[in-house]
């Protein structure tokens, strides 16, 4: 569509009156076999944004209120509850997305928000579940599954203090806290959001998290949509950008 305008304005006898807009669909090879996508979710763009937005505004929520939940149950405890939340949410997206419909998903990925990691190593293999028999409900229980055992292994060997853990010994107790000095300040917030270190330190962050979710979240959606890629295409790409990023 851009290469045909580009066209007639350069050739202005080229008639472009009875040209169509949409974009082909995507073909491979001498097979010209194309790419359909025949999901049983039939949502506007308004609500993919706003799912694909709650997930990011519960996180930017949860960082907000980090420090009082880690001294209030500890910070093992902490990433625990999160990553619990997190697996919860993950087994109950696919029902929850074709029965609750796109708030009672965005809701559910506000709250996920909370406990969120990184997804840019698991980008390709939820493609693959994805075409699985078992369909794109399969990518969400799987990692369900390995996100208990990951709860599992944390609860079992994390802990917040040396005199907590199983496996250590009194006199490495004695060697870590030996020259511990206990410090009881508080933080200056004043004085910290006037600090240009601080500010840079937010700007990078932004910055790095601006492109990150842009990578992850809507180049998949742009591949799909604008260029009608296939599942495996679309994730191939995005992750060796996410990569180089």
């Amino acid at each position: 569509m851009l290469n045909e305008t580009s066209l007639a304005a350069i050739r202005p006898n080229v008639n472009l009156a009875n040209r169509t807009y949409d974009c082909p669909v995507l073909t491979l090879g001498e097979t010209k076999r194309p790419f359909k996508h025949n999901g049983e979710l039939h949502w506007t763009a308004q609500d993919k944004a706003i799912i694909f937005a709650s997930f990011y505004a519960g996180g930017l929520l949860a960082t907000l209120l980090t420090e009082k939940l880690s001294q209030y149950c500890g910070p093992s405890r902490l990433i625990l509850y999160g990553a619990i939340v997190n697996v919860f949410g993950t087994f109950a997206t696919p029902f929850i997305a074709t029965q609750g419909g796109p708030i009672a998903l965005e809701i559910t990925r506000f709250v996920m928000g909370f406990g969120q990691a990184s997804v840019i190593v698991a980008m390709f293999a939820t493609a693959e579940l994805c075409q699985l028999p078992w369909g794109w409900p399969m990518a969400f229980h799987v990692y369900g599954i390995l996100g208990c055992v990951l709860c599992v292994l944390w609860f079992v060997f994390v802990f917040d203090t040396p005199h907590d853990a199983r496996c250590i010994s009194q006199q490495e107790i004695e060697h870590i806290t030996a020259n511990k000095k206990k410090s009881a300040k508080k933080a200056n917030w004043q004085e910290l959001l006037r600090s240009p270190l601080i500010w840079s330190i937010a700007g990078s962050s932004f910055a790095h998290n601006y492109i990150t979710v842009g990578t992850i979240t809507y180049l998949p959606l742009y591949y799909k949509s604008a260029l009608n890629m296939s599942l495996t295409s679309d994730y191939e790409k995005t992750t060796g950008i996410s990569f180089h990023l």
